[in-house]
C-alpha cells in the first residue's frame, strides 16, 4: 500500500458531550465543601466497606454501554462495568472502588483530588457522555482522633475547663454571673482540621464554634462562650451539664466508639424560689450517670424531698400536695425532638422522700443522650405551689446493633436458584421503629468495580423476631446467580440529619452476611404426592394420618443415594431424608400428616436429587398450595356501587369504597388480598385481611385513592382479590368498575355576586371570585380557571387566573379565593355576558384533558346603571329590591308591575326577566297615563322555568326624544321551592306507594310513569333512581322533557329488569325523582318530588293457603287408602309458584304424612305443620289439627276371604262387618276412596255355600245381604 492511499483513510474521532447529569455520586457526602472548596466531601462512612459510586440512568441507554470513574487520572479509570442484559431497565448503575485504591491527592488520609468525573461509552458508537470534572475533597481522619481510651464512658482526647472562678469543687453560678456569660476553653485535640465545628452543649442547649485556621494549628485558642440567654433559659437552675463533640467539614465524627467529652458540673442557682432538685437512683443508689450496657436492668427512680414549708414566704406546705416529676431526655445527636412526659401524681409525705419509678424503657431512649429531671407540687391538683430545680443525669451504652441477617434458604453459603424466594429475617437491631424506611440490599462486584445489586425499601414494621422478613422474589435474585460472592445487608434510615442543617441523613448499614447462589440443573421428573387434587392443592382433610409421596424417576438402582427434600412456608413444616437405593425403579414412602398441617395455608416445595457414583441429577420441583380446596370462586363487589352496570358515583363514596369478598371456602387461616386497580400509585390500593367465620370480608378504598382516578369521562377501575397460600396467588374474576365522573361541583361565584345580572356599579374593586370546597379536593391537584366576556367596543376579553396551578392545602380545605379582576370587568359591554370557568385534575396532572369543568358561571352585565325604579312581581314577600315568592300561589296569575313617575301612553316598556342561566325573555307594552303596567306572564311560562332558583326582573323605557331607553333598578327575586308534598310521586308499572314488584310475574323490564306536575315544561331536565341502600340505577339522568310529557307527565321509562333481578329477595327500594325547573343540567338545582317505596321480589313465590286446616276424623281413622286429604275434606291444598322444584315435609308424621305433591294421608290425631320448600330455600307452610279420632279401618290387601281374614286377624284387628260397613257408608259416603268390593265376615250364603257375604262401602251396596262372591277382593280390618 501507497503513502498516498494511507493518506486517504478516514479519521476517526470521539464525540465527547458533557451530558451525564447528575454527575456520578456517592451517597452521604456533602456537597459542596466551602473550605477548602471542593465540589464534593466524602468522609470515613463513605469509605467504610468500599466507595460506591451512582451513575443515573442517561438518556438512550444500551447493553453493551461501558460507564467509567476516573479520579486524580484522565488515563485509567478506578472503576469500570458495563451495562449487561436484564440491567437495561435500571434507574441507577453503580461502580464499587475498593479502599485502597482511593486517592488522596497528598501523603496521609486528608487532601483534595481533580478531576474527578463519570465516563459513558456508547455502545456501536463513538459518542461518549461525561459529567462534569469535579474536585473531591477526601478525608479518612477524626476530629481528635481514634479514641486512645474506649473503655471510657467518654472520648479521652477531647477536653473543655470552666473559667476559674466556677472551677472550684464550691462553685456556684448565681444570677450576677450568668448575665457575664461563661467562656469556656476547650483543649487542642489531635487530627484539628481547620472548619471543625465544635458542639459544646450547655444543660442540653447547643453553642457551636466553627475553629479557624489558627485555632486548628494550635496557634489560638479554641474558646466557646456562652451567652447569657442560653444559660437564663427556662430550667437553668440546678446541676448544669456541659460537654462537647466535634465534626469536621465532611461530618466525620469524633470517635470512633466515644464522641463526646467528658462531661463537666456546674451548680447553677438562678432563682432562689426553686425547691430542692431531685435526685436519680439506680438499684437505690444516687447516681448522675447511668451506664446501660450494665444496668438495663436495674430499677430507676427519682427521689423528690418535699420540705415542710415552701419559698418565697415560708408558708407550710399542704397536707395532700401532688408530686409531679417531669422527665425531658435529649438524644446526643438531636436526631429527634426531646421527649417529654410527665408521671403520674404522687402525693407527697410532708418531711419525707416519696420514690417514683422510671420505666427501663425510657432510660433505653437515650442511650448516649441526658435526661433532665424536675418536678412541681400542687395542692389542689392543677394549681402549681412549687417547681423544684433540675437534675441531669447522663446516659452511657451501645445505642447502635445491627447484626447480619438470616437466610432460610443459605446452605452453607450455597442458595439454590430455583427456589422461588429467598426468605431474609431480620434480627433485632437498633436504631428501630416501626416507621423507619430499611432498606434490604444484595450486591455483588464484577470485575472492574461494576455493582450489580438489588434493594427493596419498605418500613421496618413489626419487631422481630420471628416476625420481620423480607421475600426477594426470583425474578429479583436472578441477577446475581454465578455472580461469586453476594453481599446481604440492610440499612436503616431514621429520617433525620445527623448535623444541624448539614443535609445527610442519618443511615446505619449492618454486618454483611455472604453467600453465593449456584446454579441447579433439573434432570429428573417432579416428585408426586398422591392427594394432590387437579388445582395443585393439598387438602388436610384430604389426608389421613400420612401423605403417600413418589419419587417416579424409574432408573433408580441400587447403590444411589436419594436426597429428598420436602420445603414448607410454615414454622417448622419442612422435612426430608435420605433413601440407600436396594430396589431398582421407583420409590414410594409416605410424610407424616403433620408436615402438611404445619404448612396449612402456605405451600410446600417438594423436590429429590440423585447421586450416583460421581453423578449428582436433581428433580424438578413440585409446589402445591396447602389447604382448604377453594373450588371457584365468585368475584368482589364494591357496595357502594351498582349492577347490571357496575358502575360508582364518586357521591357515593366521599368517606371510602368497600370491596365486598365472600366465597363459602373461606377460612380465617386464609389470607385475602384485595386490590383496586386504577391510575397506578396514587389511585391503586392493595390491602389483605385474614378470612373470617362469616366467609365475608370487607376492604376500605379511601377516597383519595378514589379521588386520584375522577376523569370527565370516567374510568374504568379493575377489583379483583387473591387468595394467598405461599407464593402462589390465587385469583378471583375480575370486577370491571365503572367510576363515573363527579356531578356534584361547586360554581365560581364572584363574592356577592350570586344573581344574574352582574351589577358593574356596585363593585367595590376588592371582591374575590369563591369556589367552595369541593368533594375529594387534595392539595397537589392542578387547577385551571378563566374568564371570557366581551369589551365595551367589541373585543373579546379573556383572562387565564390559574393554568395548571397547584391547588394547595389552604384551597384544599378552605375553598380556591382569588382576586376578581374588576378593573377589567368595568370595561365590558352593557348586556353582554360574562362566563367564569373553572377546572381541576383530580388524577393531579397537568394535562387540561384530564381536567373536570366545575358548574360554569354566567352573568349578564350590567354596566349601565339603573334610573327608574325597579318593577316587581306579583305575590311576593314585599314589593322591595329583594323579595321571595312561593310558585305556587301565582302559578295562574304571573304579574310584574311597572310604576314610574311620567309615564304616558308612547312610552314602549321594555320588561326583562333574567332566568338563573342568565338567559333572558323580554316582553314589551305601551305606557298608560296612569303611571302604572302591569305585565301579565302567566301565558309566557317565565315561572316555569324559575322554580328553585334566583331570577331578576328590570325594564327600560324608550321614549320619543330620548336616543338610548332609559333603563331601571333591578329586583331580585328568589322564587321558592315546591314542597314535594305538592308533587306526585313516580310510579312503575302504576303500582301504589309501598307495594310490591313481583318481579317473577312481570315480562322484560317495568316502567316508570309520574303524572303531570305543577308547573312543568318543555325542557325542563328529569332525574329518576331506583335506590336500594348504595346501589343506586339511574333510569333518567338529566333527560329533557318535551311539549307531550310537560302536559301530561312521562310515561315508558324502563327500568332495568337485570338491575332488579341482582336485589336479594324483599328488597326495598326508593324510587327518587328530581326535576331541574330552570333547565339546568345539574342536579344540585333540581326539586325534590316525592318518593315511593317498593318490596321487590326478585324470585317467584310460592302461593300457598296458609290457613290453618281443621280435620273431624268423625270417629273414622282410614289407613292403607293412600292419600285421603279429599275423603276428610273434599279439598286438595297445593302450592304452587317457586323456584324449580317444590318439596314438602309434615312437622308431624303420627298425624299427616304429605307427598312431594303435596297430598295429604291423615294418621291420627293431634297437630302438625306441612312447609312446602323450593329450590331457592323459600317456604310456606300451614299448621293442620286433627280431631273426632275413635275406630281404625285399615285397606290390608286384596286376596280370597280365608287369606283376608288370617291376615286382619294376625293384626289383631276384625274383619269388617254389616254393621262397621254400615257405619263407614254414613261417615263417608261416595268420598270413600274405594269403589269395588270388600269381604265382610258375616257367614256363608246359603245359595252359594263356596261364597262369602260383599259389601261396597261407597254406595251402600250389599249391606244387610243380597251381595256375594269368591275369588279376590279388598279385605279392611277394624281395630
Amino acid at each position: 500500500m501507497s503513502d498516498e492511499s494511507l493518506d486517504k483513510l478516514p479519521v476517526l474521532y470521539t464525540t465527547r458531550t458533557a451530558d451525564l447529569e447528575p454527575p456520578p455520586y456517592n451517597d452521604n457526602t456533602v456537597r459542596p465543601v466551602v473550605d477548602p472548596p471542593a465540589d464534593v466531601g466524602v468522609g470515613i462512612r463513605s469509605l467504610e466497606n468500599r466507595f460506591l459510586i451512582t451513575f443515573e440512568g442517561w438518556t438512550r441507554p444500551s447493553i453493551g454501554d461501558i460507564y467509567e470513574f476516573y479520579m486524580d487520572d484522565r488515563r485509567f479509570p478506578k472503576a469500570w462495568a458495563e451495562i449487561l442484559p436484564g440491567q437495561i431497565d435500571q434507574s441507577r448503575f453503580q461502580l464499587s472502588i475498593l479502599r485502597e485504591n482511593v486517592p488522596f491527592g497528598r501523603p496521609g488520609e486528608v487532601g483534595s483530588v481533580f478531576p474527578c468525573y463519570g465516563l459513558v461509552r456508547r455502545s456501536g458508537s463513538s459518542t461518549e457522555s461525561t459529567s462534569q470534572e469535579q474536585t473531591f475533597f477526601i478525608k479518612a481522619t477524626r476530629p481528635g482522633g481514634v479514641d486512645q481510651d474506649p473503655g471510657k464512658p467518654y472520648h479521652s482526647a477531647l477536653r473543655l475547663h470552666l473559667p476559674a472562678d466556677l472551677s472550684g469543687p464550691d462553685a456556684v453560678l448565681d444570677l450576677d454571673r450568668a448575665s457575664e456569660g461563661v467562656l469556656i476553653t476547650i483543649e487542642h485535640y489531635p487530627d484539628a482540621f481547620k472548619g471543625d465545628t465544635v458542639e459544646l452543649y450547655w444543660n442540653g442547649h447547643l453553642v457551636p464554634l466553627v475553629l479557624n485556621e489558627d485555632q486548628a494549628r494550635e496557634l489560638a485558642p479554641i474558646e466557646v462562650f456562652v451567652p447569657p440567654e442560653i444559660i437564663l433559659l427556662p430550667g437553668g437552675s440546678g446541676q448544669v451539664i456541659i460537654r462537647f463533640r466535634v465534626y469536621d467539614v465532611v461530618l466525620n465524627f469524633s470517635g470512633e466508639v466515644q464522641q463526646w467529652s467528658d462531661a463537666v458540673r456546674l451548680e447553677s442557682d438562678l432563682d432562689p424560689n426553686l425547691l430542692e432538685n431531685p435526685f436519680f437512683l439506680v438499684d437505690g443508689d444516687p447516681t448522675l450517670s447511668v451506664n446501660f450496657d450494665t444496668q438495663s436492668e436495674a430499677l430507676f427512680q427519682v427521689g423528690v424531698t418535699v420540705p415542710r414549708r415552701l419559698p418565697p414566704n415560708n408558708t407550710a406546705t399542704p397536707v395532700g400536695t401532688q408530686i409531679i416529676v417531669t422527665l425531658r431526655g435529649l438524644l446526643d445527636d438531636n436526631s429527634a425532638p426531646p421527649f417529654e412526659a410527665q408521671l403520674p401524681p404522687v402525693t407527697a409525705t410532708v418531711g419525707l422522700t416519696r420514690f417514683i419509678t422510671v420505666a427501663n424503657s425510657v432510660i433505653k431512649r437515650f442511650i448516649n443522650g441526658s435526661l433532665q429531671i424536675t418536678y412541681r407540687l400542687e395542692f389542689p391538683l392543677g394549681t402549681v405551689i412549687g417547681n423544684s430545680r433540675r437534675t441531669t443525669v447522663t446516659i452511657f451504652g451501645t445505642s447502635s446493633t445491627m447484626p447480619a441477617v438470616d437466610i432460610e434458604e443459605d446452605e452453607g453459603g450455597l442458595i439454590d436458584p430455583t427456589v422461588p424466594f429467598l426468605k431474609i429475617n431480620f434480627p433485632e437491631y437498633t436504631p428501630y421503629n416501626a416507621n423507619f424506611p430499611v432498606t434490604l440490599r444484595m450486591e455483588a462486584q464484577q470485575t472492574g468495580g461494576g455493582v450489580v445489586f438489588y434493594e427493596q425499601t419498605l418500613q421496618a414494621g413489626a419487631p422481630p423476631p420471628p416476625t420481620r422478613f423480607r421475600i426477594v422474589t426470583a425474578a429479583n435474585f436472578a441477577q446475581f446467580i454465578g455472580l461469586g460472592p453476594v453481599n446481604v445487608f440492610y440499612r436503616v434510615n431514621d429520617g433525620v440529619n445527623t448535623v444541624l442543617d448539614a443535609g445527610v441523613l442519618t443511615v446505619r448499614e449492618s454486618d454483611h452476611r455472604i453467600v453465593e447462589i449456584g446454579a441447579r440443573l433439573a434432570d429428573l421428573p417432579a416428585p408426586v404426592i398422591a392427594e394432590v387434587d387437579d388445582f395443585e392443592n393439598l387438602d388436610p382433610n384430604d389426608v389421613i394420618f400420612q401423605v403417600h409421596a413418589t419419587l417416579p424417576y424409574t432408573r433408580f438402582v441400587p447403590g444411589d443415594k436419594v436426597i429428598w427434600r420436602w420445603i414448607g412456608s410454615g414454622e417448622g413444616g419442612s422435612t426430608g431424608g435420605e433413601i440407600d437405593v436396594l430396589v431398582p425403579g421407583q420409590i414410594a414412602f409416605s410424610v407424616d400428616r403433620q408436615f402438611v398441617d404445619l404448612n396449612n395455608n402456605g405451600t410446600i416445595r417438594f423436590s429429590y436429587t440423585l447421586i450416583s457414583g460421581s453423578t449428582t441429577l436433581r428433580s424438578e420441583v413440585l409446589e402445591v398450595t396447602v389447604g382448604k380446596a377453594l373450588g371457584v370462586l365468585p368475584r368482589p363487589e364494591v357496595l357502594e356501587a351498582s349492577r347490571h352496570p357496575d358502575e360508582l358515583r364518586p357521591e357515593s363514596a366521599t368517606v371510602k369504597a368497600t370491596i365486598e369478598v365472600s366465597f363459602l371456602t373461606m377460612s380465617p387461616s386464609d389470607r385475602i388480598l384485595a386490590v383496586w386497580s386504577g391510575l397506578p400509585d396514587i389511585g391503586t390500593h392493595e390491602e389483605t385481611q385474614f378470612g373470617n367465620t362469616s366467609k365475608t370480608l370487607h376492604f376500605d378504598v379511601p377516597s383519595e385513592v378514589i379521588g386520584a382516578n375522577i376523569l370527565p369521562a370516567g374510568r374504568v377501575i379493575t377489583v379483583q382479590y387473591f387468595v394467598l397460600r405461599g407464593t402462589k396467588k390465587i385469583p378471583s374474576p375480575i370486577l370491571l368498575l365503572q367510576l363515573l365522573p363527579l356531578t356534584t361541583l361547586p360554581i365560581p361565584t364572584i363574592e356577592g355576586q350570586d344573581s344574574p345580572l352582574l351589577d358593574i356599579a356596585r363593585l367595590n374593586g376588592l371582591e374575590r371570585t369563591l369556589i367552595n370546597v369541593w368533594e375529594f379536593s387534595h392539595p397537589v391537584q392542578r387547577m385551571w380557571m378563566e374568564y371570557e366576556g366581551e369589551y365595551d367596543d367589541g373585543g373579546r376579553f379573556f383572562e387565564a387566573t390559574y393554568t395548571a396551578n397547584l391547588v394547595t392545602i389552604d384551597g384544599a380545605t378552605q375553598g380556591i379565593m382569588p382576586p376578581t379582576p374588576v378593573d377589567e370587568l368595568r370595561k365590558l359591554k352593557d348586556g353582554s355576558h360574562l362566563k367564569i370557568s373553572f377546572w381541576v385534575s383530580f388524577d393531579r396532572s397537568s394535562d387540561r384533558s384530564h381536567a373536570t369543568l366545575f358548574r360554569v358561571r354566567e352573568y349578564v352585565v350590567q354596566a349601565v346603571p339603573g334610573v327608574l325604579p325597579h318593577p316587581f312581581i306579583g305575590g311576593a314577600s314585599g314589593v322591595g329590591a329583594d323579595v321571595t315568592v312561593d310558585p305556587l300561589p301565582i302559578e295562574h296569575n304571573t304579574t310584574v308591575t311597572v310604576r314610574y313617575d311620567g309615564m304616558s301612553s308612547i312610552d314602549k316598556i321594555t320588561l326583562s326577566w333574567f332566568f338563573q342561566d342568565c338567559t333572558e325573555e323580554q316582553r314589551t307594552l305601551d305606557g298608560q297615563d296612569g303611571g302604572t303596567v302591569v305585565f301579565n306572564l302567566t301565558s309566557a311560562g317565565f315561572l316555569n322555568y324559575s322554580v328553585n332558583s334566583t331570577v331578576q326582573l328590570k325594564y327600560s323605557v324608550l321614549r320619543e326624544g330620548s336616543p338610548e331607553p332609559i333603563p331601571s333598578e333591578v329586583q331580585t327575586v328568589r322564587v321558592n321551592t315546591i314542597p314535594a308534598i305538592d308533587l306526585p310521586a313516580p310510579l312503575i308499572n302504576d303500582i301504589a306507594n309501598n307495594g310490591v314488584i313481583n318481579l317473577p310475574t312481570i315480562s322484560g323490564n317495568p316502567n316508570a310513569a309520574v303524572v303531570k306536575w305543577a308547573l312543568s315544561a318543555r325542557d325542563q331536565r328529569v332525574w329518576l333512581y331506583c335506590i336500594a341502600g348504595e346501589n343506586i340505577l339511574p333510569v333518567l339522568e338529566g333527560e329533557a322533557i318535551n311539549a307531550t310529557e310537560a302536559a301530561n307527565g312521562f310515561t315508558n321509562k324502563p327500568v332495568l329488569r337485570t338491575w332488579l333481578a341482582a336485589l336479594a329477595d324483599n328488597t326495598i327500594i326508593r324510587v327518587v325523582l328530581k326535576v331541574a325547573y330552570t333547565r339546568a343540567n345539574d342536579v344540585e338545582q333540581a326539586v325534590d318530588f316525592s318518593e315511593t317505596r317498593y318490596t321487590v321480589t326478585t324470585v317467584r313465590p310460592i302461593n300457598l293457603d296458609e290457613s290453618t286446616l281443621f280435620v273431624n276424623l268423625g270417629g273414622w281413622l282410614l289407613l292403607g287408602f293412600g292419600v285421603t286429604d279429599v275423603v276428610y275434606t273434599g279439598n286438595i291444598r297445593q302450592a304452587s309458584g317457586g323456584e324449580g322444584t317444590l318439596s314438602y315435609s309434615s312437622s308431624n308424621t303420627s298425624v299427616a304424612v304429605v307427598t312431594n305433591v303435596g297430598r295429604l294421608t291423615f294418621t291420627g290425631t293431634g297437630t302438625t305443620t306441612i312447609t312446602v320448600r323450593d329450590q331457592n330455600n323459600q317456604s310456606k307452610s300451614y299448621n293442620i289439627q286433627v280431631s273426632g279420632g275413635g275406630r281404625v279401618c285399615r285397606l290390608v290387601g286384596n286376596g280370597t276371604f280365608d287369606q283376608m281374614l288370617a291376615t286382619i286377624g294376625g293384626s289383631g284387628g276384625s274383619m269388617l262387618t254389616y254393621g262397621t260397613a254400615s257405619s263407614l257408608n254414613s261417615r263417608f259416603g261416595l268420598r270413600f276412596p274405594r269403589t269395588g268390593e270388600a269381604w265382610v265376615n258375616e257367614g256363608v250364603p246359603p245359595e252359594s255355600p263356596p261364597s262369602r257375604y260383599l259389601v261396597r262401602v261407597y254406595n251402600g251396596a250389599g249391606i244387610g245381604g243380597g251381595l256375594h262372591g269368591h275369588g279376590n277382593f279388598d279385605g279392611y280390618g277394624i281395630f
